[in-house]
């Protein structure tokens, strides 16, 4: 409903006339409606319709006192205010997800959602779920118009498994999109599950103890995918070894690490 409220100087005949178009020569669908809540105020109220076109709501308003003056038509408002029709539903044009950390997102890293409107919209609404699960923290906004920014930091307690989400959001005039679920790139999948090291040997190269020239061979068992792992070897004076650390991953989850025996190396 289009309201325009307006005060007489004196007292005026019922009714004052009032014409609403949306946009110059848009006549409103529906019929105005005249009211006089009190004294001199009046109202003049519309209802929208979805066939009114998109444009600023333009009005006369005409009106006669009770000996028969009429007042000089009025086609603006006293204090700035207007109206403008907006009954384009808005969309989300592109979401973007993405993680601040490298691989999957786990405790710490922040998982975020870079939105663009189709137009100007208010603040967007998102709920974030990983594995199914609501994720633990609230996320955070910042942006305007046509772009936001929605961040959520993962904690350890979130559910493993991929992070969805729904945004609801509103244009400038209200008008509600149908929330988005669909990210347009990226993908983000939450693993907290630590990594452990199931079966883990040791072997000298050569016969009996290692000496000079003798290899030393760590091997690992990690019990998933692991990036490559650091190994720090020392001797027995608690220094580390003076050759460097070869790694390799021999298959799967099994890793090698190997240094040779330094003969500057502490027994």
């Amino acid at each position: 409903t289009v309201t325009i409220t307006f005060t007489a100087s004196e007292a005026i005949r019922t009714s004052p006339t009032c014409d609403m178009e949306f946009g110059a020569g848009a006549d409103a669908t529906n019929a105005e409606s005249i009211a006089n809540p009190s004294g001199n105020q009046w109202t003049c109220a519309v209802i929208t319709t979805d066939s009114e076109a998109e444009a600023a709501v333009v009005f006369s308003l005409g009106f006669t006192d009770t000996a028969g003056l009429a007042g000089v038509a009025v086609t603006a408002t006293t204090d700035g205010t207007s109206v403008t029709h907006d009954d384009t539903v808005p969309t989300l044009t592109n979401i973007v997800e993405a993680t601040t950390g490298s691989g999957d997102a786990n405790d710490g890293d922040t998982v975020s959602l870079t939105i663009t409107g189709s137009e100007a919209i208010q603040q967007p609404v998102c709920t974030f779920s990983s594995g199914g699960v609501g994720m633990a923290n609230s996320p955070s906004y910042s942006g305007s118009g046509t772009g936001w920014t929605s961040s959520i930091t993962v904690a350890d307690a979130d559910t493993a498994g991929a992070v969805t989400f729904s945004c609801a959001f509103e244009d400038s005039a209200g008008n509600a999109g149908v929330a988005d679920t669909t990210p347009n790139s990226g993908a983000v999948t939450v693993d907290n599950t630590h990594p452990t090291l199931g079966t883990v040997g040791i072997v000298d190269a050569g016969t009996g103890n290692a000496n000079d020239g003798d290899d030393i061979t760590l091997t690992f068992t990690a019990t998933e995918t692991i990036g490559t792992p650091t190994c720090t070897i020392k001797d027995g004076g608690g220094a580390t070894m003076d050759n460097s650390v070869t790694v390799t991953n021999t298959g799967g989850n099994v890793w090698t690490c190997v240094v040779e025996t330094n003969n500057a190396d502490a027994d």
